[in-house]
């Protein structure tokens, strides 16, 4: 098994239409506490088998007004908690205030056999691969002749609400090779966290193990991986290597306010050429005409100013 520190939230979750049989707890009037009743899960079992009812215990804590009545069928959700001892009954912890009155026994209409639905995430134990022959007297698809089916063991574990503990037990899960879960076998993982989805169709009695046919099965995002092993389950330590940045950053040391400035720009050979050549410091407005004219006239000539055009500006070098 797994640690329980570690592993408390895999649960499993039941949900769908139960027959109440008959009120186990006494009767406190009006006041609030857990009321217990039995209750049973059909299963249509392997094809040579009848059908099969596997006694279950439903305890939801609410006051009296949401109280089951004895023969009539309701539909319940809860943490359900099988157990691995055949002296403890199995028992599901439903939410009394979303329970939902369907009818009376001998007014129902319908079939009270595998239509109890499971939800739970759990980490895979075994996997195992198998090949099965067509059931119910149909002919296989010929193109489906060798697909296989996986059966996957799951190990799930939940805080128990009256024993304040933390509660382990193992399902199996059937994934057939249906269209949409043919590529379900290449993601699985033993170690791995998986949410599993399907309704329970029989009950291994040997290892005290419910038989889910999976109809939806999802990877999560959980971060922890585990250790399967015949000791039990644990979490798998990883060998983490201390972190290292090659080009680490230096640490920054502001300078006194009275240091003197030094620019962090650097300058080039060609900024600081003498042969570059800078306008005076009373170069003003006035300037530009004088400029223009004595660098477009050349000395000793008789050109007027005026005929100068002024798109054509000569810089002498």
């Amino acid at each position: 098994m797994a640690d329980p520190t570690e592993s408390t939230t895999h649960g499993l979750d039941l949900l769908g239409p139960f027959l109440i049989e008959a009120k186990t707890s006494g009767e406190n009037g009006w006041r609030k506490e857990y009321r217990t009743y039995t209750t049973f899960i059909g299963c249509s079992g392997s094809p040579d088998k009848e059908t099969l009812r596997y006694e279950i215990v439903a305890r939801g804590f609410s006051q009296a007004n949401f109280m089951l009545e004895a023969q009539h069928i309701y539909f319940l959700r809860g943490s359900f908690f099988p157990t691995t001892d055949a002296q403890t009954d199995d028992i599901i912890f439903f939410k009394a205030s979303d329970r939902v009155l369907l009818n009376s026994e001998d007014a129902f209409v319908g079939d009270l056999v595998d239509v109890v639905g499971v939800t739970g995430v759990g980490i895979v134990c075994n996997i195992t691969i198998v090949i099965e022959p067509a059931r119910g007297g149909l002919m296989k698809n010929p193109k489906d002749e060798n697909k296989p089916t996986t059966i996957v063991t799951v190990l799930h574990s939940n805080f128990h609400p009256p024993t304040k503990e933390s509660a382990q037990f193992t399902a199996k899960y059937r994934i057939p090779p249906t269209p949409n879960l043919a590529g379900t076998p290449k993601i699985l993982k033993i170690g791995r966290e998986f949410q599993f989805h399907g309704f329970i169709k029989d009950y291994d009695s040997t290892n005290f193990r419910y038989i889910v046919i999976a109809n939806k099965v999802s990877p999560t995002n959980g971060s922890k991986e585990y250790e399967v092993s015949s000791n039990g389950v644990k979490v798998k330590t990883e060998d983490t290597k201390p972190f290292n940045l090659v080009n680490k950053p230096k640490k920054f040391n502001p300078k006194d306010l009275k240091s003197s400035f030094k620019s962090s720009v650097t300058s080039t050979e060609s900024e600081s050429s003498p042969s570059l050549q800078f306008a005076p410091s009373d170069f003003g407005p006035e300037s530009y005409q004088s400029a223009s004219s004595s660098a477009a006239i050349p000395s000793g000539s008789s050109t007027s100013p005026e005929k100068v055009t002024p798109n054509e500006i000569c810089i002498e070098a």
